[in-house]
């Protein structure tokens, strides 16, 4: 059965609703239930200049379902809210894949995984259900591929230049990877699966650069030992594997891939980097590689000695060419944390030049889930938000939009949402502070509580050490300017 409905600034009921805080075209939306865990999945661009995502959401105590069911989310520019729910009384399933259709009839495919309640639960099918624009059902189909199906997280799907689709999974563990490919209208057109060593967990899923053959981006695939885990496969329009070359040996997952304007290939994600004497390095992370592989340009983001890494769906999109964005969580402390935390969003140019950073948060434990570029040249972020030590696995649905130049929604009286481009960090600390900002050419200032300037220091790069070594403990008053602004300024406390 699917249900339907409108929301526009409404109260759902006594324990679900939906805030949106508009200011131009920017908006904020927290969705909240205190009887589900809500997890926002994968977002993209939709027709007419909208968004379209899918939420799932599972009771919290409900041990027998495993499963998700799935609502579709039509976001406008003014961030008014178009949702649907999918659910079935005889099938659990969850969505995990929501792609647009541009040619033929607008409109969009989803993706997901399930199984009949009166089946075994290793019994598991794949669900395609083709939507119109108002995302009513203009077909559904199920597919039995004869493997345990682990769940859709391995999955991409690809409209086709002739309008039919690509769909691409990985149905248990990297065990395998199946393609499968649907006419315009849902029918069987052709199958290939690989075993042993040209499978892998699927990542993301283009064309080439010449367009004559598939790329299957993976992690695991072809991987027997050493450093490189991601590769790309590429597969032939009959769905055969003719080649296959490894990412960069430091690529880790979740990473998104993205064919640029230009024919070169967009990745954006997580970098793990190890040394044989001292603490692996976790960074965010985006690189551009020509059509030969090589790397053309990259750069790494956030702090070394701190778990940050791409976000979980989609880590990075673009629309207008120079205006790419990159995110992830940062000071990710697993699926659920014990201390606040930050999503991490960074625009940058053609060349990966950093424009600005932001960090939202702070205040919750926050897991980013889908970076967005818009039409208007701005970025939309969905995830998780929850409660620093409430119900595990409890989290609430978070989604931000910010206009070109990075300016977040008029955050609401009350709400305690941050939004920060300058973070100082350890606080409390000791003897040194670390100043992270992309805010490049500025002074950062420190004073004490009267008002008397201590220390001066110049930002000449994304992360600045000081040595406070000379200050006694107490709480001092920290400034980051230039001639013209003060761009921010908050307190710092130093312990004994």
């Amino acid at each position: 059965m699917f249900t339907f409905s409108k929301v526009i600034i409404v109260i759902f009921s006594s324990i679900l609703y939906l805030n949106i805080y508009s200011q131009n075209i920017q908006y904020e939306i927290n969705i909240v239930d205190d009887s589900v865990d809500i997890f926002p999945d994968h977002f993209t661009r939709g027709l007419d200049d909208c968004i379209i995502g899918i939420v799932n959401k599972a009771a919290i105590y409900d041990t027998i379902n495993p499963y998700y069911y799935s609502t579709i989310y039509k976001l406008d520019q003014n961030g008014d809210t178009l949702s649907k729910c999918f659910e079935k009384e005889d099938t659990v399933f969850a969505c995990n894949r929501i792609i647009t259709i541009h040619q033929g009839n607008p409109g969009y495919l989803l993706t997901g995984n399930g199984y009949h309640k009166d089946s075994s639960y290793l019994n598991k099918f794949v669900i395609f259900i083709r939507l119109d624009q108002d995302l009513n059902v203009v077909w559904q189909k199920i597919y039995s591929f004869g493997l345990i199906y682990w769940g859709g997280y391995y999955s991409r799907t690809m409209v086709l230049m002739d309008g039919s689709f690509l769909y691409c999974f990985c149905p248990g563990y990297s065990l395998y990877t199946g393609l499968f490919k649907l006419s315009a209208s849902g029918d069987s057109l052709a199958y290939n699966y690989y075993e042993s060593d040209s499978a892998g967990n699927v990542w993301g899923l283009t064309y080439s650069s010449d367009s004559l053959h598939y790329w299957v981006h993976t992690e695991f695939a072809h991987y027997y030992s050493g450093p490189q885990i991601c590769s790309r496969l590429i597969i032939d329009t009959n769905l055969v594997q003719i080649g296959h070359d490894f990412f960069p040996a430091w690529l880790r997952t979740p990473f998104g891939v993205k064919m640029y304007y230009d024919g070169s290939l967009l990745v954006g994600g997580s970098t793990i980097i190890s040394h044989p004497t001292a603490d692996q390095e976790f960074y965010i992370s985006a690189h551009r590689l020509d059509t030969s592989f090589n790397i053309m340009y990259g750069r790494n983001f956030t702090d070394p000695d701190t778990n940050s890494r791409g976000a979980e769906i989609e880590s990075v999109d673009y629309y207008y060419p120079g205006a790419i964005y990159v995110g992830g969580p940062h000071y990710l402390q697993g699926i659920t944390g014990q201390d606040p935390n930050w999503f991490y969003l960074t625009r940058l140019n053609d060349t990966l030049g950093v424009e600005y950073e932001k960090y939202i948060g702070g205040d919750d434990y926050y897991w980013l889930t889908s970076v967005v570029a818009t039409t208007d040249g701005g970025v939309l972020l969905a995830g998780t938000r929850e409660t620093v030590g409430g119900i595990q696995l409890h989290r609430n649905g978070y989604i931000i939009k910010f206009d070109s130049t990075g300016c977040p929604t008029k955050i609401p009286e009350g709400s305690m949402v941050q939004v920060k481009e300058v973070l100082v960090y350890p606080n409390p600390g000791t003897n040194f502070l670390s100043v992270r900002t992309a805010l490049l050419n500025t002074i950062f200032s420190m004073y004490a509580t009267n008002g008397k300037l201590l220390a001066s220091q110049s930002i000449k790069q994304n992360i600045t050490k000081i040595n406070t070594t000379s200050l006694p403990p107490g709480t001092y008053i920290w400034q980051l300017s230039d001639p013209t602004k003060v761009y921010e300024s908050g307190k710092w406390v130093k312990m004994n």
